[in-house]
């Protein structure tokens, strides 16, 4: 048992209907539901905050003696020959440590986001989406379309990380078009959300992967262009909103990511 409805008589001194009694299980099966997701949600907040603790943990004792390995090892390599044997078996040390690297960035980002209270600022929606495209300008090299639909007059909204979002999202539908396509940005605004969409043309998602993708560690890209942390973290910090991040994606025919958020956090309302 969730929980207890109790209905006393009712206002007019009727007796209930039949109708009465719907209405009445409508709401208790709606309340059930509510109650259901946020004991899911306070259970999946607590398991993360602990793995964010035991990454930060994790990460220190890792990347002291990382630095040290990987600064002897290009030492090393400056001294190999070029056509060495040895050279080549170095590189490939030097490629496992520089991926060992980029897993510890990406733990500890994912711990300061689980774990650190975000500040408090307001921004400027369409800059900061824009401001995330800039950095990819090098992939931007004229074979993928950038096609920006923005809702105008949009207040400013809290930032509580979006940039990281932004960017995140964004890489991913670059990495999906290595020979080129479309990225369609587009905002909304309706009476309860704000709404972020960004639509590729790349290869999509295989409809087997589609209930993994937000799992921490779950890559579908080779081992050293992924972690699987990146949209962990960005489900983590839409989840700070009370928002949600949806996923549309075929195979073949490219994935759509939309990110919600609560009106209530744009600036005045």
């Amino acid at each position: 048992m969730i929980g207890l409805i109790n209905l006393a008589d009712k206002s007019n001194g009727k007796p209930f209907s039949e109708e009465d009694l719907k209405i009445a299980s409508a709401i208790a099966n709606y309340a059930s539901s509510v109650a259901d997701s946020l004991n899911d949600y306070l259970e999946l907040k607590e398991k993360y905050a602990s793995v964010g603790k035991l990454a930060a943990g994790v990460v220190h004792e890792i990347n002291n003696p990382l630095d040290g390995i990987i600064r002897y090892t290009n030492i090393l390599l400056e001294k190999m020959e070029h056509n060495s044997t040895v050279r080549e078996y170095l590189l490939e040390v030097k490629g496992g440590l520089n991926r060992i690297a980029n897993i510890t960035k990406s733990l500890l980002q994912f711990s300061h986001q689980v774990n650190c209270p975000s500040s408090r600022r307001y921004v400027d929606l369409h800059q900061l989406i824009d401001e995330s495209l800039n950095m990819f300008n090098g992939k931007l090299n004229g074979s993928i379309k950038i096609e920006k639909a923005y809702k105008e007059k949009l207040s400013r909204i809290l930032d509580l990380g979006l940039d990281h979002v932004f960017v995140n999202i964004i890489k991913n539908a670059l990495d999906a078009m290595p020979s080129g396509g479309q990225l369609k940005i587009s905002t909304d605004l309706n009476d309860s959300w704000v709404g972020i969409s960004f639509k590729d043309t790349g290869s999509g998602i295989p409809s087997e992967y589609k209930e993994r993708i937000f799992e921490p560690f779950f890559t579908t890209k080779s081992m050293d262009k992924g972690t699987g942390l990146g949209l962990a973290i960005c489900r983590e910090i839409i989840s700070k909103y009370g928002g949600k991040i949806q996923m549309q994606s075929s195979s073949g025919e490219g994935a759509t990511f939309t990110v919600i958020i609560p009106k209530t956090y744009l600036e005045n309302a």
